[in-house]
């Protein structure tokens, strides 16, 4: 199983977890995202086996991204093809 690790050091706000998930995720597609949600939930379901998403420093993304935060968690989590783990 693939993992893609998204470290919430990398960024202090929305576009710049753009800018993270672009280059953690989305560039095996040779893609970019522009932060659409919709897209979002759409690329998660191109790979074509199950992988994980570890969030590490997820404290620090809450802190910064609020309420998408969570938005995002749910989208992940509601990929069928997505195993998610949040490390503070």
């Amino acid at each position: 199983m693939s993992t893609y690790v998204i470290d919430g050091k990398n960024f202090q706000d929305f576009s710049g977890f753009v800018e993270e998930f672009n280059r953690v995720f989305i560039s095996q597609f040779d893609s970019l995202w522009g932060g659409n949600l919709d897209a979002f939930n759409d690329y998660l379901s191109w790979p074509d086996s199950n992988y994980r998403i570890e969030w590490t420093n997820a404290k620090l993304s809450r802190e910064c991204l609020g309420t998408r935060f969570d938005l995002l968690v749910s989208i992940i989590e509601d990929c069928d093809d997505a195993e998610l783990t949040i490390v503070d």
